[in-house]
């Protein structure tokens, strides 16, 4: 009796996590207008093919709306800077849409799980239990990530290192190309996404980091900024890899979005 309760239980909180990922995924998708061509229609003036950071900053503000994080710090970009303003300039700000605008919010284990899954994996992993897992990438976002993954394989092959050369062989086949990635993301988006996802993650390692901080199982609470990373994976079997054929790469004060990845 005591077993089932304490089953059931976990499969109720599950549920609801599952049902409040849905929701995010759903406002998210919604506000960035992804459709057709998996385009973020609503992204007016900006390019429309990478959206990225508008889709951590529009999670950010879903789970600040369901009270799952708090904000912390606004920050205003100042050339390739991010300067800390006050909080009654930033919430005017913020509030009016400005773009050079960012602010950190203040999360725990279970605010990051709803962003990025039960397997703590990068945007468009398939993971059904996040938000931004659960986004798909678009087509040039996909080859854009294929490119630096190249050359970070490219440059490990000339270091010597001994598997980046079969690994760069691996992510240049013929087989790892976008519909291929959406077939695997909508598979991996079924019941068993959560241990597909997680097994992908767990395959490869860290070579760009979800976001600039990442909570751990002992961590109460961290700031964790809008204007997130994307985790950067070693290309480990990349064609054959869920986690690879999505990973979102940054290069130093570049995320993917209308101007870059």
């Amino acid at each position: 009796m005591g077993t089932n309760k304490g089953t059931n239980s976990r499969a109720g909180a599950g549920d609801r996590s599952n049902n409040q990922s849905n929701q995010g995924t759903k406002e998210v998708k919604k506000i960035l207008g992804i459709g057709q061509g998996n385009k973020a229609n609503n992204l007016k003036g900006k390019d429309q093919d990478f959206y990225g950071s508008e889709a951590s900053k529009a999670t950010d503000d879903y789970l600040v709306s369901q009270n799952k994080v708090k904000v912390g710090n606004y920050f205003k970009k100042v050339g390739g800077e991010f300067v800390r303003i006050s909080k009654a300039e930033g919430e005017k700000l913020y509030a009016k849409g400005d773009p050079s605008i960012s602010r950190s919010t203040i999360g725990n284990t279970k605010s990051q799980e709803l962003k990025y899954g039960q397997s703590n994996s990068a945007m468009g992993s398939g993971d059904p239990t996040g938000i931004m897992t659960s986004i798909q990438i678009s087509e040039p976002m996909f080859q854009s990530q294929k490119k630096i993954q190249n050359i970070a394989l490219g440059a490990m092959t000339l270091m010597g290192l001994p598997t980046a050369g079969g690994m760069l062989l691996n992510n240049n086949k013929t087989s790892n190309n976008y519909n291929n990635y959406l077939s695997k993301f909508y598979s991996t988006m079924s019941s068993s996404g959560i241990q597909s996802a997680q097994k992908n993650n767990q395959q490869n390692n860290d070579v760009v980091s979800n976001n600039n901080q990442v909570v751990d199982q002992t961590t109460k609470e961290k700031d964790i900024v809008t204007t997130s990373k994307f985790k950067k994976k070693k290309a480990n079997n990349a064609s054959d890899n869920i986690a690879s054929a999505r990973s979102l790469f940054k290069k130093t004060g570049q995320t993917i979005t209308g101007s870059m990845v």
